[in-house]
């Protein structure tokens, strides 16, 4: 079970996502801090949702790729969108030594 501390945290996120107008939880009403850290926390489609809703915020090309992706299966679509979330968010040094170059290529 979640400490006190973590279901405040999920709270005060849920929170700031309804007020972004995010659309994977607008409309939805939960006030019980234990229900909301599950839904924040267990994969889920809304879950994906979320993560999408973020990701083209931050960087709105992503719509494009997230759309095709919207036609494929469960576990390839959640791999793709965890792919270019995880790239977005790493500098550009990171993304090069991963792809095998090391630091005195660049």
């Amino acid at each position: 079970m979640a400490g006190g501390m973590e279901l405040r945290k999920a709270e005060e996120l849920f929170q700031r996502l309804q007020k972004l107008s995010c659309l994977p939880v607008k409309g939805l009403y939960m006030s019980e801090p234990e229900n909301i850290h599950e839904f924040l926390c267990t994969p889920s489609v809304i879950r994906l949702g979320i993560l999408e809703w973020l990701c083209t915020r931050i960087y709105p090309p992503l719509q494009e790729q997230f759309s095709t992706l919207k036609e494929s299966e469960g576990e390839e679509k959640i791999k793709g969108t965890y792919e270019s979330c995880f790239f977005m968010l790493l500098p550009t040094s990171m993304i090069l030594i991963l792809s095998g170059f090391s630091p005195g290529h660049f």
